[in-house]
């Protein structure tokens, strides 16, 4: 497959580079039903609706080097607030095996990994476990859906990647506004949906959410909308800070 492709407006757009580590084999996918029409916003899993709030309109995903673990964090928030993992001084338990799988692949595919371990880790924990192959469960999940397009190829013949198109700009539309209404609408008025997808992209830095004032203005915001969601925002918050601490210093 070509390297480049061409979009609606007759331009060429830049393939989206592919993570390294979902490359050399296909993410663990959860058996969940597929359909031939398009899902509707209001059955879209956090995960994906933050998946779609980093999708540019022109193509690709500005989901950044903290992509990953802002996912596995919306997949958490999600279990968590779906009553299937609860918070066990600082760690995380499951609370009910549900009989079908979760509605996302990612948090049935993080369930299970809760489930199957013997020893219970802390959220932190959690929100960094296989954080490179989130992107990948959740883009071929909503490719699945016919939210998005994916286009495969190898660069140089030789390196992997993915090209995302959206199908429905009105699902990363709909995201957006979630976002920002939660941000600057009356906070009586957030959802708790609203609330996660604001608190996890400020924390998960996603870039093109907003500019340095705009986040230094919803900083305050953010600090009231956190504590209400339990303890993964601080938990995705603490591992960025970490792993950003580690990178300046080289290490």
């Amino acid at each position: 497959m070509r390297s480049t492709r061409r979009n609606n407006a007759g331009t060429t757009s830049r393939p989206e580079p592919q993570d390294h580590a979902t490359s050399p084999r296909t993410p663990r996918r959860p058996a969940t039903r597929t359909s031939a029409s398009p899902r509707p916003d209001s059955e879209l899993t956090l995960p994906q609706r933050l998946f779609l709030i980093a999708c540019r309109l022109d193509g690709g995903v500005a989901g950044g080097p903290h992509f990953g673990l802002a996912l596995n964090a919306a997949a958490l928030q999600s279990l968590l607030d779906q009553g299937l993992v609860a918070d066990d001084n600082g760690k995380v338990r499951v609370t009910a095996r549900p009989a079908a799988p979760p509605a996302g692949w990612l948090e049935a595919d993080l369930l299970a990994r809760i489930a199957d371990t013997e020893r219970a880790r802390t959220w932190r924990r959690w929100v960094g476990s296989r954080d490179r192959t989130a992107r990948g469960i959740v883009r071929a999940e909503l490719a699945a859906q016919r939210v998005v397009k994916v286009d495969e190829g190898r660069r140089l013949g030789l390196f992997p990647y993915h090209h995302v198109t959206l199908r429905r700009a009105d699902a990363r539309r709909s995201a957006l506004a979630a976002r920002d209404g939660a941000l600057t609408g009356p906070l009586s008025d957030v959802s708790r949906d609203g609330a996660a997808l604001a608190v996890l992209a400020h924390h998960g830095r996603l870039p093109r959410l907003a500019t340095w004032s705009e986040r230094r203005a919803a900083k305050s915001r953010i600090g009231e909308l956190s504590p209400g969601l339990g303890p993964v925002p601080e938990a995705l918050r603490k591992h960025v800070r970490d792993r950003r601490s580690s990178d300046g210093s080289g290490g």
